[in-house]
């Protein structure tokens, strides 16, 4: 999703998730990359590959997410 409420604090991207039955939710609007577990839900924010915001996110980023059967592996990568 690009934007699930991201000013509106992690309770809001939470209902989000749990509206629509997510175990990981990638969102994006701040180009600023996280990865965040809240409980056993994944928030990440794989930043921007092409516009990253100066002068506090000088590099680009993408994220990485490996799925197993048993967990999720999440990775900020810059680029």
């Amino acid at each position: 999703m690009h934007d699930p409420g991201v000013l509106h604090g992690v309770r809001k991207m939470l209902e989000v998730a749990k509206e629509n039955g997510f175990n990981v939710l990638v969102y994006g609007h701040t180009h600023h990359p996280s990865v965040r577990w809240e409980g056993r839900v994944l928030l990440i924010n794989p930043g921007s590959p092409t516009a990253p915001v100066p002068p506090f996110i000088t590099k680009p980023t993408v994220a990485l997410l490996r799925v197993y059967e048993e967990k999720m592996l999440p990775e900020i990568v810059p680029i």
